[in-house]
């Protein structure tokens, strides 16, 4: 079983319909028998092993995993020291032929398995794919330097398969969304970032990113992301790419940046100079900076 399932996994296609095509190519074709004895698949059978999900950053500026660093387009250099972000759902597509009966059985309380069929195509027929996908529904609000979702679920349990694409979708928080208070600077907004900077005349400030909108960070490699039996996949982000292709030094020298003391602000309205459309823009950063790491 266990060779199986490894082959099935390189193949792209679930343990029973590979089970079924060996069957048929050892009978000489469907209907046809071992010493009289007819071939019955059980997908009950199929079991692909566990793996464990997490999310976390890295920062492909910093040569330590403690310090997250990014630079804006003119090159000043920031170090993270809060961002958090609120994860309405997060969702694992299954390999073509894999469909959530497969495997259910197998599948953590956090996670539930969805079969969303084409409506012009029969979900009976064996050439479609059924385009099935796991989903840890939230909202969460999660703390992107350490990975820790609040409410806090740990490293969640999912099936070691070859997965199409794991996509991290993100909305805005109310004061009602679980696990954010009232008094929440993450409520009206979707990303908050806060980091440390010098400026051009080396004094220590503070940028602010304050900012609201919907989408999903998705990661869809060519050829799937494999997830081995008893490894670890985490979903990371790339800090370095916050502010990739944003002069936001520009904008601080030019006055299209609020300021309040030492702290640098950047909200929705910041929308003038060479910081036009900012929310768009970092939206489009924050996209940009998924990614996905295995361990084993």
């Amino acid at each position: 079983m266990p060779y199986l399932r490894s082959l099935a996994r390189s193949l792209n296609v679930s343990s029973p319909t590979l089970a079924v095509v060996l069957a048929v190519l050892l009978t000489g074709g469907v209907g046809c028998s071992l010493e009289d004895e007819t071939v019955d698949i059980d997908d009950s059978d199929f079991d692909p092993g566990q793996a464990t999900f997490a999310l976390g950053a890295t920062s492909s500026l910093s040569n330590s995993s403690d310090d997250l660093v990014f630079a804006d387009d003119n090159g000043t250099v920031y170090t993270l020291t809060e961002s958090r972000l609120l994860v309405e759902e997060i969702e694992f597509e299954l390999p073509q032929y894999v469909e959530c009966d497969d495997i259910e059985a197998q599948l953590a309380p956090e996670v539930k398995c969805d079969s969303q069929f084409d409506d012009e195509v029969d979900a009976s027929d064996d050439d479609i794919s059924n385009n099935a996908e796991l989903k840890i529904e939230g909202p969460f609000v999660l703390d992107v330097a350490t990975g820790e979702l609040t409410p806090n679920i740990g490293e969640v349990p999912i099936p070691a398969l070859r997965y199409q694409e794991i996509d991290v979708e993100f909305d805005e928080a109310k004061s009602t969304t679980r696990g954010v208070s009232s008094g929440d600077l993450i409520v009206g907004n979707t990303w908050i970032v806060n980091a440390a900077f010098r400026d051009e005349e080396n004094n220590a400030r503070e940028l602010a990113i304050r900012v609201g909108f919907s989408g999903e960070v998705d990661v869809e490699p060519d050829g799937g992301i494999d997830v081995p039996e008893d490894g670890r996949v985490v979903f990371t982000f790339d800090v370095a790419r916050f502010l990739e292709n944003v002069p936001l030094t520009s904008c601080l020298r030019d006055g299209d940046l609020k300021t309040s003391g030492t702290q640098v602000l950047v909200t929705n309205n910041t929308d003038s100079g060479e910081c036009l459309n900012m929310k768009e823009r970092l939206e489009n950063t924050l996209k940009a900076s998924g990614g996905v790491r295995i361990e084993q």
